[in-house]
């Protein structure tokens, strides 16, 4: 199995090899670790990293470059090592790509699960993929713009782990009544495809027009360095803060905290931390894309903004902030948000199902 190392995608896939683990021998490839081995080796799971851990601090081009070179050799050695039974990639990773390019000759099963919707289809077209994995029914369309057939592909909605229900019920409702501000959080790359962007275009339109709301982004990406520039010369360092990256525990706690998670995306599958913030308790201010709109509903549990330009966000992000019944209407209606009817168990059977008959 190659899996990402980082972000939501690593998330799931973390909580699914410990439950398919119980049933079924798993060798795992994926990036680095920090703070983890190389190697790590259990009973039934059997996780390799590409890229040494010293070098995730490494410049961009040099990372890369390393894993252009070292990955086809990692992952040729584990084929010859373990012959597995079954290939299952996620899509969400470069390295994706090049895997369905060397292995599209081997006489192995490929199964493709697809969480975004960052995939190509001529990578899906040259390789000899048995089954597709779709996050959203609206992935599910996509993959069969690209001429897959229906019946190759499987619909699994985003699960989230048992921490997260953990920290919903340790945390409660803990937002004062009596704060001045309302908080906002964004949590993802600080990429353009996230609508970095716009997400501050739009809080320095809003708060030219009511001092009191606050932004919280947590992440890093290559777009830190525009985001920090931004909030200086905007003069609105007082009211944003970068937060960078967290522990997964410290995330959710985050969002449980704040009144409103807000994601100006460009692009959505189906968006793990969307499904996390309902559960939480949070409602969503959210691009109208992708998948979104399966889980959202438009003034019941969040907000769906479209077009997602600056104009429509910073409106909304005003709308929130001074509309309290509204706010705390959206807020009851997100643990009613029927996300997934799924269990961990059933997932993971039906993960061994696929397996079995690829």
């Amino acid at each position: 199995m190659l899996i990402p190392y980082k972000r939501g995608a690593a998330i799931y896939h973390s909580s699914l090899l410990n439950h398919l683990a119980k049933k079924t021998n798993i060798i795992v490839l994926t990036q680095a670790h920090k703070g983890k081995a190389i190697i790590e080796r259990n009973k039934k799971l059997n996780i390799y990293r590409a890229l040494p851990p010293n070098l995730l601090e490494a410049p961009i081009p040099v990372r890369w470059a390393t894993l252009i070179i070292l990955f086809p050799f990692v992952l040729f050695y584990l084929l010859a090592k373990y012959h597995p039974d079954v290939i299952h990639l996620h899509s969400s990773t470069p390295l994706t790509r090049i895997s369905l390019i060397l292995i599209r000759f081997l006489n192995i099963p490929v199964i493709l699960d697809v969480r975004d919707e960052y995939f190509t289809d001529l990578p899906i077209k040259i390789s000899n993929i048995q089954r597709y994995i779709a996050a959203s029914r609206a992935i599910s369309r996509k993959l069969q713009s690209y001429g897959i057939p229906k019946e190759k592909i499987v619909f699994h909605g985003v699960l989230n782990p048992p921490i997260v229900n953990e920290i919903a019920n340790d945390l409660g409702r803990r937002k004062s009544k009596e704060k001045v501000h309302t908080r906002f959080i964004f949590v993802g790359a600080l990429s353009k495809t996230k609508g970095v962007e716009t997400l501050l275009e739009a809080f320095k339109q809003a708060y030219g027009q009511n001092s009191e709301i606050k932004l919280s982004m947590i992440g890093e990406g290559k777009m830190r360095p525009f985001c920090e520039r931004f909030l200086l010369e905007n003069n609105l360092g007082k009211n944003v803060e970068i937060i960078g990256e967290l522990n997964y525990r410290e995330v959710l706690r985050q969002i449980a905290l704040s009144d409103v998670l807000i994601l100006p995306s460009k692009s959505e599958g189906i968006s793990r931390v969307v499904i996390e913030s309902l559960e939480l308790g949070t409602p969503v201010l959210a691009s109208k894309i992708g998948g979104l709109n399966e889980v959202i509903e438009h003034r019941w549990n969040g907000i769906l903004v479209h077009p997602p330009d600056k104009n429509n966000f910073a409106k909304w992000i005003l709308e929130l902030t001074e509309n309290e019944s509204l706010r705390s209407k959206l807020a009851s209606n997100t643990k009613k948000s029927e996300t997934n009817t799924l269990t961990w168990e059933e997932i993971s059977a039906s993960f061994r199902e696929i397996y079995e008959n690829s």
